[in-house]
């Protein structure tokens, strides 16, 4: 065998090494547990308080008016919802899809699922998956949408629309 043949061979192996322990990586990270900073005392200062905790969500899809906050989601203690919430359409068949919010929790909880998703499951929300930068939960008949923009901008994004189960 040549030089020239073998130092290809060596470099597709070391490739493929790379590209392995990067996937490897990235599955241990997202199986990882998510650690939390612990609130300073001005954040200690103020208790949750529930946003909405409405249970009759199906009333709320079928009239299709607008909640100020995700329903049945108490947010946690250094987030809020910005500005009033939309309706979403969906395009296709242009019919009522759901409600859409702006969450801001900070620039120091600017991951969304990381913010939000202990909270929702700790809530009764039963995880369903998880995508580039999206999550979804569900919880008796509505599934919950997080979404967090590119370089992790915050506000992030939370839809609810009605659901029998994990999408």
């Amino acid at each position: 065998m040549n030089q020239k043949g073998f130092a290809n061979i060596i470099l597709i192996i070391l490739v493929v090494v790379l590209v392995g322990a990067l996937g490897y990586v990235t599955l241990v990270k997202r199986l990882a547990p998510i650690e939390h900073s612990q609130p300073n005392d001005s954040q200690n200062a103020q208790s949750p308080t529930p946003v909405n905790t409405t249970v009759n969500w199906q009333a709320y899809f079928d009239s299709q008016n607008l909640p100020s906050a995700p329903l049945g989601v108490v947010l946690p203690q250094n987030c809020r919802v910005v500005g009033a919430g939309s309706k979403m359409v969906d395009l296709a068949y242009k019919t009522f899809a759901g409600f859409e919010w702006s969450v801001d929790c900070g620039s120091r909880n600017n991951k969304a699922r990381g913010t939000l998703g202990p909270a929702l499951e700790q809530q009764g929300w039963k995880f369903c998956d998880s995508q580039t930068a999206t999550g979804h939960w569900w919880k008796n008949g509505v599934i919950t949408g997080i979404a967090e923009s590119a370089g992790a901008s915050y506000p992030f994004k939370v839809w609810q629309q009605s659901g029998t189960d994990c999408p």
